[in-house]
């Protein structure tokens, strides 16, 4: 459910930032005309012949009749070359093979005003795919739609991490389906926010909505909510209940009896957000306990063994912990003393794991039932002795061998009692299977939470291209709308119709105006670092600096004389971030007059040392900066390109950091590789 939401809100963001990029192509070709080779630049200025040769996704334009009138560079990505070598070809000879039909009525969508989007996928020269999302936008000549323009965003990343949140979210709906337990998660009122499938299959009853919109207590009678309310107390104080055990009505019209372990998910602050409760039906062992009661002499001695038992193996996780007690109870009921347990593969051949082992011959009797499925807590007599099966696991079935024949198995309360038993064993077993299994997919998680160095640059660099992607709409959308209205507030100050006092009032707005347009462009450098690829790290820290000086109080000294060797854009735009985040906090905390910066090759990587002479920090607060974003996200930035930091303070003594980049050869868009396979 939470996999299908995180898709949810991946695509929607995608679709916003696409429709906003569709939006500002749109305006710039409204009025393209459609002759071949000038149709983007003999009726528009330079700056949209730019916008469409240096956008950074493909562009091919189609007349009415879906011929090719002009692709832009960036469509060599598609596998087309860029320039005018597919003009007058049909648009559909070169893309949406085997998917012309789609691809036409796209283009048909579009000759109407209207606006289509197709997925495309290509394959590139070296054999990866790429994924695409084209969409067809109708070009305008006169207020008529003349043509097409189709615009193709790369969705690959978007593609691949679907591909694997569903993959994931498939592995944990097949686990919600198979689990027998039903779980519960609901509010402190008792309505619930989640129910699992397996609620018809105990129940009986249908799943839907009628779940989610009531409180839980009103299905059961007012005796039941009494205790009931009991516990709910004790949860709402964050406290845990186990065992916990009520009957309830089954669709069919008996009743059944359920075993209920509740946990609280607690707020920050300690108060219950959702409780948990996983219930178990335990109508079978119910009346395997009703069947025993009803021979009092037995009873109590069974009984016990089944609490005795219940109550050691809940506090146990091994198994041969598990069958040890189970071959004591054997004894101790039955009044034997040569007991086995053993472990056979489809009885050709045999394993004693616990008691006095049964004689060869004995075993190789017993592979006259290879093939044969034994019904557990069945007993099987012999001439030597007596077995039954305890179950299956991990395609090995679990026998016990009593060497001796005995008559208490004939009672039909001691036959209930060890069908009880054989059914704990292997809920037991299940359960410690099950528990090793999800304690393995909880340490991967737990893993993951510690993310592993070349996930971490993954994520890093998909937050920048987001920056990026960001930045670019802001600069192409809201930064030019602001310039043009600045512009004309520019023209109404000097028309002789506005009078001085309204000239006045429009100074102002447009002086507003301009630091808006100011805060924009800052933002814009700050979401994407401008021309850090071209100008290189030092140039572009240096332009960093003079912008840091500007509202800070402190002096930067910077030193790059010893840096050489070229880095590669993970390692390019993580230093720059870093230093963006240590003269940040600079200016914030430190009371610096000076910050000494230095980069400088070293151990085939890169050092980097930031030293200021400000009020440092105590041992005590240096720990608790390791808590914070700001130490923590360059930690974290560090450890993404498998480099080391120190950071050195005391109080007075300023505040030193050294951070040390192994050079790598291969930026996070390899990652997916390694992510997918």
């Amino acid at each position: 459910m939470h996999t299908n939401l995180l898709l949810e809100a991946i695509n929607i963001t995608g679709f916003i930032i696409l429709v906003i990029a569709f939006i500002v192509l749109y305006k710039s070709y409204r009025n393209l005309s459609l002759q071949p080779q000038n149709s983007l630049s003999s009726s528009q200025d330079n700056y949209y012949t730019s916008l469409f040769q240096y956008h950074d996704d493909p562009i091919i334009q189609l007349d009415r009749s879906g011929y090719v009138v002009n692709v832009n560079p960036a469509a060599d990505r598609l596998g087309l070359p860029a320039g005018f070598r597919y003009v007058a070809c049909k648009f559909t000879d070169i893309m949406f093979h085997n998917r012309e039909q789609e691809a036409w009525d796209a283009l048909h969508q579009v000759l109407q005003g209207k606006t289509s989007v197709l997925q495309l996928s290509t394959e590139q020269d070296n054999g990866e795919l790429l994924h695409w999302k084209v969409t067809f936008l109708p070009l305008y000549e006169h207020e008529e739609v003349r043509g097409a323009l189709l615009m193709a965003a790369d969705h690959t990343d978007n593609y691949r991490l679907t591909q694997e949140l569903t993959s994931r979210d498939s592995i944990f709906s097949l686990i919600e389906k198979t689990v027998i337990d039903t779980v519960f998660v609901v509010d402190w009122e008792g309505i619930p926010s989640y129910v699992s499938p397996s609620f018809e299959k105990i129940l009986g009853y249908p799943m839907g909505s009628y779940l989610y919109n009531h409180s839980v207590f009103l299905y059961f009678t007012e005796e039941e909510k009494v205790k009931m309310n009991i516990e709910f107390e004790k949860l709402q104080r964050g406290q845990s209940i186990s065992g916990y055990q009520f009957t309830f009505p089954h669709a069919d019209g008996s009743t059944i009896y359920l075993e209920s372990n509740a946990t609280p998910v607690l707020e920050n602050d300690g108060t219950v957000q959702k409780i948990i409760f996983v219930m178990r039906n335990i109508t079978a062992r119910k009346k395997a306990e009703e069947a025993v009661r009803q021979n009092k002499e037995v009873y109590i001695q069974l009984q016990s063994s089944l609490d005795r038992f219940s109550e050691r193996a809940a506090g146990l996780m091994k198994t041969s912990e598990l069958e040890h007690c189970l071959l004591q109870e054997i004894r101790l009921i039955l009044g034997v003393e040569q007991v086995a347990l053993l472990e056979t593969g489809n009885f050709m051949y045999f394993s004693c794991k616990s008691g006095q082992c049964p004689k060869d011959d004995i075993l190789s009797a017993l592979r006259e039932y290879q093939g044969i499925r034994l019904p557990e807590g069945y007993p099987f007599y012999r001439a030597d002795g007596i077995f039954f099966s305890i179950g299956e696991r991990r395609g090995l079935t679990n026998l016990v061998w009593i060497g001796e024949v005995t008559d208490r198995l004939n009672q039909e309360p001691v036959r209930i009692w060890l069908k009880t038993m054989v059914r704990y064993m292997s809920v037991f077993y299940e359960s410690l299977l099950k528990i090793k299994d999800l304690t393995s997919e909880l340490a991967r998680l737990t893993e993951e939470q510690n993310t592993p160095a070349w996930l971490l640059r993954l994520l890093y660099s998909v937050s920048e291209n987001e920056r990026k992607n960001l930045a670019q709409d802001l600069h192409d959308a809201a930064l030019q709308e602001q310039i043009i209205w600045y512009r004309r507030l520019e023209n109404l100050q000097y028309s002789s119709e506005i009078p001085e006092n309204i000239k006045e009032g429009l100074r102002q707005i447009s002086d507003g105006l301009l630091d808006v347009i100011h805060q924009i462009r800052m933002t814009c450098n700050e979401l994407r670092p401008p021309f850090l690829k071209e100008w290189g790290i030092n140039q572009a820290l240096e332009s960093l600096y003079e912008q840091v000086q500007l509202r800070s109080d402190y002096r930067i000294i910077f030193d790059h004389s010893r840096f050489q060797n070229p880095l590669v854009d993970d390692q390019l735009i993580a230093i720059y971030r870093i230093n963006q985040e240590l003269l940040n906090n600079a200016c914030k905390h430190s009371q610096a007059s000076e910050v000494h910066i230095t980069i400088a090759d070293h151990d085939d990587g890169i050092l980097m040392t930031y030293e200021d002479n400000g009020i440092g920090l105590s041992w005590e607060e240096l720990q608790h900066s390791y808590k914070s974003m700001g130490l923590y996200g360059i930690k974290e930035r560090v450890r993404s390109l498998e480099g080391d930091i120190e950071v050195f303070s005391d109080c007075g003594q300023g505040l030193t950091i050294h951070i040390h980049l192994p050079y790598i050869q291969s930026t996070a868009s390899g990652t997916f590789k390694h992510l997918y396979g």
